[in-house]
């Protein structure tokens, strides 16, 4: 596979795993705090973690799927099993993005 132009055989596995992901259409997410689905293992602190709600866009969107909700993104807000209370479209996305983001720092 050619990824900008460079020939991911040519690239260390270790190398290429931290610094390659790939965000799926069904993303998985954890019930629980938002911190929670961010970082499982407990390794960042919450500037960490809020920089990467950050760089992902996320924590400017609204939470829950209502239209009409007013309550900001935090890393309390509580994520439903499967991300039923985020919209069906970016929100899960960016929060793996986030996660992503959060894991290479």
């Amino acid at each position: 596979m050619i990824i900008d132009g460079l020939d991911t055989r040519n690239i260390n596995l270790s190398s290429l795993r931290t610094n390659v992901t790939i965000i799926p259409q069904d993303p998985i997410l954890l019930s629980g705090s938002l911190r929670y689905n961010l970082d499982p293992f407990e390794e960042n602190d919450d500037a960490v973690l809020n920089d990467a709600l950050h760089a992902s866009g996320l924590s400017s969107l609204q939470a829950g799927a209502d239209e009409n909700s007013a309550m900001t993104i935090t890393l309390d807000t509580i994520v439903s099993s499967g991300g039923s209370n985020m919209s069906q479209g970016a929100q899960p996305r960016l929060l793996l993005l986030a996660r992503r983001v959060s894991f290479s720092t």
